[in-house]
C-alpha cells in the first residue's frame, strides 16, 4: 500500500516538473521571438532579467548572443541571470559555450558568469 502510494506521488511529481519545464521553454521561446524587436534598453533589460529563475539550457543558449551586445546595461543583466543557476544543465551548457565560442566580447562575458556565479 506504501509503495503504491510512493509510486503514486512520485509520478505526480514527474507530471508537474514536466508541465512547468513547459512553461519556462515557453518562456524563453517568446523571449528569443520578441527580444530583437526592442529597441530601447530599459525594455531589453527588462525582457533578460524576466528569465529569472528559470532553470534551463534554452536560457543559457538565448542569452550567450547578448553577451555580444554593445549596450553594457543589457549585457550586465545578462550576465546576472546566468551567474543565478543553481543545476547542473544550465551550467555545463555554460561550461560547453565557453570552450566552443569564437567571439572574444562572449568569452569575456562567460568568464564573467562564472566569476560572479562562482561556478
Amino acid at each position: 500500500m506504501v509503495a503504491a502510494l510512493l509510486t503514486h506521488c512520485a509520478r505526480w511529481c514527474l507530471l508537474l516538473m514536466a508541465w512547468a519545464g513547459t512553461g519556462d521553454d515557453e518562456l524563453v521561446k517568446e523571449f528569443k521571438k520578441y527580444f530583437r524587436t526592442y529597441k530601447d534598453a530599459a525594455t531589453r533589460v527588462e525582457a533578460v532579467l524576466s528569465l529569472a529563475g528559470t532553470e534551463s539550457a534554452a536560457v543559457v543558449e538565448a542569452l550567450i548572443p547578448i553577451l555580444a551586445e554593445a549596450d553594457p546595461t543589457v549585457v550586465d543583466a545578462a550576465v546576472r541571470i546566468l551567474a543565478e543557476f543553481e543545476s547542473e544543465p544550465p551550467i555545463a551548457a555554460l561550461a560547453l559555450a565557453l570552450g566552443s565560442e569564437k567571439s572574444e566580447s562572449v568569452r569575456i562575458g562567460l568568464l564573467r558568469v562564472f566569476a560572479r556565479g562562482k561556478y
